[in-house]
């Protein structure tokens, strides 16, 4: 429930003009010829706007500068008088309430400045007219009206000073028009004439980032780089300003993704890193402003950093509380108590997700007051609440019970290998590794022959200080960097790594796993779990962020098992470069079990026993599932067979390439997932979610219907060229 960038703006409001140039007579007879009939327009014009005609002197304006241009050599009087009765006109249409006719009315001055250059009236006049004519045009792009402002701030800039200003409300024009190559031009041109202006970098920054939010990812990579090192080059100029370290951060938390997805951790760590301490000068440098604070907030939320997020938002939103208080009337207070609410409810996010880590990880004591606070927030939070205050009774009870069962067993018999392996289990799972040592050890004291005993003790060993070892292995197409703990790397997992990436690009296209990838190799669960990401469960085997796999090795692995991890693991890293990071968790797992074959094993028995029991939930809801239920057991497996089932549903309305063009259509930041399910599979996600059940119970949801009686069925086209499964 992350909610939107809230910023500080105050409403734009139509710059009131003062019209105080004198308006002049006409000061000798009008000539013949062109000439003439553009100094009878202008005394026209001039006498409908005395009139109080507006509009219609306007257009007797536009008829005498059209004629006043087709005359040669120019007239410097007549542009004078145009000039001047062009910009009172103006100055009228705007105060009346009119500012896109106030703007035509100063276009019209401009391009009569254009005929006649520096003898336009005098440079106090040329300066006026500059000045209104950007400030309409700012009004209007404001006001979501750009097109008109183009030309005004383009003439601004072709003028005998070279005015930059127009170029830079030229720039934002275009940015508010969509054509943010244009706008790059405009501000690449007003940083040759001012190059030390913050505003021109930052326009050149925003440029940038916005080209590369249309661009191929290794494209957008590279603006992204460009657009950061401007917005960091206009923090530098302007180093008092909050608001430019908020834009240079924003833009590295982009920048930081895309390299991360290229697979340059080391960049996407930096950048994230610096992101973290722009938004921290931000707050550093207005701390009683919640608008700084709220960036941090988010920020911190989305890098599940929950405690200080909630922090920060409860400190945001007692700003905003002030700042309302202070001015109840502002235009502006209706968004300010909106990001308030928000302020809330992302704080009842960051404390409920406290309260999910405490119960995955068996800290079941601290779960109350985390939720006690989340839950006071609103009524919308009250099912959400009651599920989890459930959930968390029932974790609670099953895990006492179990462990209270074998130490009682271990009463009666200390010797009893099975409760204390039980036991070293149960507290491994909840990352209590030394309880789990000694358990284990206790066992291996025993001499028991426990097969796996070895792989149990060495998940939870200490591994102590690790020293990081890396070593590079060309593919097709493609570099990965494999760090590893150990003196050499493994030659069979060198093996298995190049058999993974063979069985993934045979299914999802050799340019599915191109480019750079990281992978760390662990040397045994506990490390895995401690440095692999912030919500490793027991069960998981390995793990997967933009561009890194990490995954831990165990004295038993084999070939096959590395290639039956890594298969899964670079599943993930295809769906992410396909769809650009933008795939459903759901769709992610499903695709990653597909490829490595899961479908042959999956317990179809026991699915069909839970769904038949009312116990799975709608595909909906899966990623909720594995953002909430990351370390439970029966819950996590039910989500990652329903997401297997959900993508064979697919592949079976839509054969063998639906996964990859979902994936690729779902890349389109404008696309909704929705939308496309419905265009690539012919099912939206409940048909889907309908398909599979009824699949999984033996029925058959893609019978087709008959036709009415008396009415024959349609001559249908030749065999598809697509395979289904």
């Amino acid at each position: 429930m992350m909610s939107a960038r809230w910023m500080g703006r105050a409403t734009p409001a139509c710059v009131m003009l003062l019209a105080a140039l004198a308006l002049s007579a006409w000061p000798r007879q009008a000539e013949a010829g062109a000439t003439g009939d553009a100094r009878d327009l202008a005394m026209e014009a001039k006498r409908l706007m005395d009139g109080g005609d507006l509009p219609a002197s306007l257009s007797a304006f536009r008829s005498a500068r059209e004629a006043f241009e087709s005359s040669a050599p120019p007239d410097v009087e007549l542009a004078g008088f145009l000039g001047l009765h062009l910009y009172n006109l103006g100055v009228r249409l705007n105060n009346a309430g009119d500012p896109d006719g106030a703007l035509a009315c100063f276009v019209e001055a401009l391009r009569v400045g254009r005929v006649v250059g520096g003898r336009l009236r005098d440079q106090g006049f040329r300066t006026t007219l500059a000045d209104a004519t950007l400030k309409v045009a700012s009004f209007l792009v404001a006001s979501g009206r750009p097109d008109p402002a183009v030309e005004a701030c383009q003439l601004v800039s072709e003028g005998p000073s070279g005015d930059v200003r127009g170029l830079m409300g030229l720039g934002a024009a275009h940015l508010a028009r969509g054509d943010y190559a244009g706008a790059l031009a405009a501000y690449n041109r007003a940083a040759v004439v001012q190059p030390d202006a913050p505003e021109v970098a930052a326009g050149r920054g925003r440029a940038a980032l916005l080209m590369a939010s249309r661009a191929e990812e290794g494209e957008a990579q590279a603006l992204l780089e460009k657009g950061a090192g401007w917005l960091r080059r206009a923090r530098e100029l302007d180093p008092t300003s909050a608001q430019r370290g908020r834009e240079l951060a924003d833009a590295l938390v982009r920048l930081g993704a895309a390299a991360a997805r290229a697979g340059d951790i080391a960049q996407g760590a930096a950048a994230g890193a610096e992101a973290d301490e722009e938004y921290r000068r931000a707050v550093a440098i207005e701390p009683t402003s919640p608008w700084p604070r709220l960036d941090l907030a988010n920020r911190l939320l989305r890098v599940r950093r929950y405690e200080e997020a909630a922090s920060q938002f409860e400190r945001a939103a007692t700003g905003l509380d002030d700042l309302i208080a202070a001015s109840p009337a502002d235009a502006n207070a209706a968004s300010w108590r909106t990001a308030r609410e928000l302020s809330r409810e992302n704080r009842a996010v960051a404390l409920f997700n406290l309260a999910v880590d405490a119960i995955n990880r068996a800290d079941f004591s601290r779960v109350e007051s985390f939720l006690s606070v989340a839950c006071a927030t609103g009524p919308s939070w009250d099912a959400r609440c009651r599920e989890l205050r459930e959930a968390a009774r029932v974790r609670e009870e099953t895990f006492r019970q179990a462990i209270g069962a074998h130490e009682a067993a271990l009463k009666e018999d200390p010797h009893r290998a099975v409760d204390l392996l039980a036991l070293g289990d149960l507290y491994a799972g909840v990352g209590d590794y030394d309880r789990a040592l000694e358990r284990y050890r206790r066992v291996e004291r025993l001499g028991a022959p426990i097969p796996d005993l070895a792989d149990r003790i060495a998940a939870v060993i200490d591994p102590g200080v690790l020293t990081e070892r890396r070593k590079n292995v060309d593919l097709v197409g493609a570099r990965v960097e494999v760090r590893h703990f150990a003196p050499t790397l493994d030659p069979s997992f060198e093996t298995a790594l190049k058999a993974a990436w063979l069985r993934v690009t045979s299914a999802m296209g050799e340019s599915a796993l191109s480019g750079e990838l990281a992978v760390t190799v662990y040397p045994n669960r506990r490390a895995f779990r401690q440095g692999a990401g912030y919500r490793v469960g027991a069960m998981v085997k390995g793990y997967y962020t933009a561009g890194h796999i990490s995954v831990f090795s165990a004295p038993s692995y084999s070939a096959l098992e590395w290639v039956a991890v890594l298969t899964h693991e670079l599943g993930h890293h295809a769906v992410e470069k396909i769809s650009g990071g933008r795939a459903p968790w759901w769709l992610s797992e499903g695709t990653a079990r597909y490829v490595e074959g899961d479908s042959a094993v999956v317990d179809r028995a026991r699915l069909r026993v839970r769904l038949e029991a009312g116990l799975l939930g709608p595909i909906a809801r899966l990623d909720e599932t594995f953002e909430r239920y990351w370390n439970d057991p029966v819950a996590i497996l039910d989500a990652r067979d329903e997401a297997l089932l959900a993508v064979e549903e697919m592949i079976r309305r839509g054969g063998g390439s639906v996964l990859r063009d979902t994936l690729a259509r779902i890349a389109d930041p404008a696309a909704e997932p929705g939308a496309v399910l419905r265009r690539v599979v012919g099912a939206d996600l409940a048909e889907i979610d309908s398909g599979w059940r009824a699949s999984l119970l033996g029925k058959s949801p893609l019978r087709p219907k008959a036709p009415p009686a008396g009415r024959p069925l349609p001559e249908g086209p030749g065999p598809s060229s697509r395979s289904r499964t």
